[in-house]
């Protein structure tokens, strides 16, 4: 496998049968790596990587189980290695149809390189992220695959630009189901993140280090993550969030934080979540259009949508146009439709559709705010 190709000629291996891996496969360029009959486990203290291309072009690896036997590798911290399959500076690869499971460190990482396309893909159990794309990484396509049941984040993207992910489910994973901390130019599509011990989408560096932008989040599901469904925060900008659901998660359904702008979220639904149904803070040039808000509060009483610190020195506010936020509940949860907390202006409420909470429809809007046409009783 490992032997240089001069011609150029595209090399196909096939494995077949049940493998106990003591060394990392090490693909050359212009290979085909078929596993679509075989089993691959990573012997006892082997401590490697399982497959690793670096700095090659033209590869495919196709098909198979590949089992990192994490119980049985020293679980020190080894940052390159122990991995189920590593890209480094790969440029025009396919992986698709694998299973990678019981790995010590990512199921996939990708780090640097470009048109990959990666398909069809389960991660179960990794012992910290399942697909992680990193250092560069451009002009990358995930479609239906899976992380489930990973130690840390399921799809961690990270510095990278033009990534889409489509039909991806991230869940039960020990923090994000898909988080972007650093990447721009990002599409997620018609992707599930669901039962994850922290948020189910977030866009933004926790630290503040790191600012991701040219965000699309489009008919996403978000349900019954433990922290917020989608979380943007930390000076991410240039955010859509549209025809999104966040249903039953214990903290709020939709979130921007800390200076924050040029978000919009439109067409979604905030349901039944722990907390509020959105929360705006510390940010400006916000816009919810369209989107429905019912039966939040559900572990804290709060509100449908609530905006809290100071964005005046901001010409351009938070717009909520032709939403409905109300609570269907016999014993209501949700307090406002619509609360301002602080001293916010420059906000518009217009159009929108507020009776029916535990306490009123708008509280808390004065100075240079634009309220209008509104039904409230």
């Amino acid at each position: 496998m490992e032997s240089t190709n001069p011609s150029n000629k595209k090399v196909v291996i096939t494995l077949q049968g049940e493998f106990e891996l003591d060394s990392t496969i090490n693909l050359t360029s212009n290979t085909v790596l078929d596993m679509r009959n075989a089993y691959l486990k990573l012997t006892d203290n082997t401590n490697l990587n399982m497959i690793k291309a670096s700095d090659v072009q033209n590869i495919e690896i196709v098909g198979g189980i590949l089992d990192g036997n994490k119980d049985n590798q020293d679980p020190s911290e080894v940052q390159w290695e122990k991995r189920g399959i590593v890209l480094y500076n790969v440029t025009n690869a396919i992986i698709r149809d694998v299973i990678i499971q019981n790995t010590t460190r990512d199921g996939i990482a990708i780090h640097k390189g470009s048109d990959i396309i990666v398909k069809n893909v389960k991660v179960i159990n990794s012992g910290f992220q399942g697909f992680a794309l990193r250092y560069n990484a451009h002009d990358i396509k995930l479609s239906n695959c899976v992380a489930e049941g990973c130690a840390n984040v399921g799809f961690d993207i990270g510095q990278t630009y033009n990534v889409q992910l489509e039909n991806c489910t991230a869940r039960n994973n020990g923090q994000h189901g898909i988080a972007s901390d650093w990447a721009n130019r990002l599409q997620i599509v018609n992707s599930l993140a669901e039962g994850n011990s922290e948020q189910g989408f977030q866009v933004g560096d926790s630290s503040g280090t790191h600012t991701p932008y040219d965000v699309t989040i489009s008919n996403c599901r978000s349900y019954n993550n433990t922290g917020k469904g989608f979380n943007i925060i930390n000076g991410a900008y240039n955010v859509t969030v549209v025809s999104c659901i966040a249903r039953l998660n214990g903290d709020s359904g939709f979130r921007t934080g800390r200076d924050c702008h040029s978000i919009s979220f439109g067409s979604c639904i905030a349901d039944s979540n722990g907390n509020r149904g959105f929360s705006i803070e510390n940010s400006y040039d916000i816009v919810i259009v369209g989107c429905e808000v019912w039966n939040n509060g559900q572990s804290t009483t709060a509100d449908g949508i609530i905006i809290t610190g100071d964005a005046t020195t901001n010409a351009t506010g938070i717009r909520i146009i032709a939403c409905k936020a109300s609570d269907s509940q016999p014993t209501k949860t949700q307090r406002y439709g619509v609360n301002v907390s602080g001293t916010e202006d420059y906000n518009i409420v217009a159009l929108c559709d507020l009776r029916g909470n535990a306490t009123g429809g708008l509280n808390g809007l004065s100075g240079a705010n634009d309220i209008s046409a509104n039904n409230l009783t």
